[in-house]
């Protein structure tokens, strides 16, 4: 199955019901935690594009991702985010960072969820 967007990760038919066996809630996405591609061009031709991190599929990043992005493996998985954690905290206070999968619509994506909750998380523990 895929979505016709992208290559289907493994939760294929799961991801089309946006049901991921319960692995992580739905996270809300409002209009600060979106940014437009156009607007993400237009910041890289300038030289001040935020720091790009894959948080999907190997597979994925090998087929192609977002231009100077680096791969931290699936945040759906402990690895991944520990790496994202990792990658994150080595990142001046205040910047902001991109994170993108390709799997899936972001809605129902299984790596890009527990992503944001985890930069969520990390982002209090710097501000309290």
């Amino acid at each position: 199955w895929s979505c016709g967007k992208t290559a289907c990760c493994a939760y294929g038919p799961a991801c089309r019901r946006g049901d991921d066996g319960g692995r992580t809630e739905p996270a809300a996405l409002g209009p600060d935690d979106l940014l437009a591609p156009e607007a993400f061009l237009a910041a890289r031709a300038e030289g001040k594009a935020p720091p790009v991190f894959h948080v999907g599929p190997r597979a994925l990043f090998v087929r192609g991702h977002v231009p100077a992005a680096v791969s931290v493996g699936e945040a759906g998985e402990a690895e991944g985010l520990a790496a994202l954690e990792r990658a994150v905290a080595a990142l001046p206070k205040g910047d902001r960072v991109v994170v993108a999968c390709g799997c899936c619509p972001y809605r129902n994506c299984p790596n890009v969820r527990p992503a944001l909750k985890k930069l969520r998380e990390q982002l209090k523990d710097l501000h309290e």
